[in-house]
């Protein structure tokens, strides 16, 4: 334990020696280094030609296509280009309707019109339907989320 002790006090003496040492011994960067050109006014940085032949180059090599080569379709031609816009098909949204409530809390739905089944299905919180979950069920309403959306099904009010 002693030897141990000593062993860090020795390793911490030696750090501390070292690092005020290289501290002392720090020499200072010379300013000569640090100086910032004189930049004369009214003396432009390339000539006129230089940056045309520079634009000419860049423009060849087509920076922005993976092939670097030219497209195929020309631009700016001024010929009317029939465009097909396609819109995302979404699939039909169902029916799902809320028939009843039963039992108490815990509270089970009796659900008509999930996609993939005929009749009717006693569903809990938490039941997956293919795409469908069953969140919360309370003694009114019953949450359904969709990839896309969320239903609160609840009963039909009388007219």
């Amino acid at each position: 334990m002693k030897s141990s002790r000593g062993l860090w006090v020795v390793a911490m003496s030696i750090l501390i020696v070292t690092t005020f040492a290289r501290w002392r011994g720090r020499v200072p960067s010379p300013s000569a280094n640090l100086t910032i050109p004189v930049v004369h006014p009214g003396q432009p940085a390339h000539d006129d030609t230089t940056l045309e032949s520079l634009r000419t180059e860049l423009v060849a090599s087509d920076p922005f296509r993976l092939g670097r080569t030219p497209s195929l379709a020309r631009y700016g031609s001024g010929a009317a280009v029939s465009t097909v816009v396609s819109q995302a098909v979404r699939e039909p949204r169902p029916a799902i309707t809320l028939k009843a409530i039963a039992g108490g809390p815990p509270w089970q739905a009796l659900i008509d019109g999930v996609p993939g089944h005929a009749n009717a299905l006693l569903v809990q919180p938490g039941t997956v339907l293919d795409r469908f979950r069953i969140g919360a069920i309370t003694r009114t309403a019953v949450v359904v989320r969709g990839p896309d959306t969320t239903w609160v099904l609840s009963f039909a009010s009388p007219r």
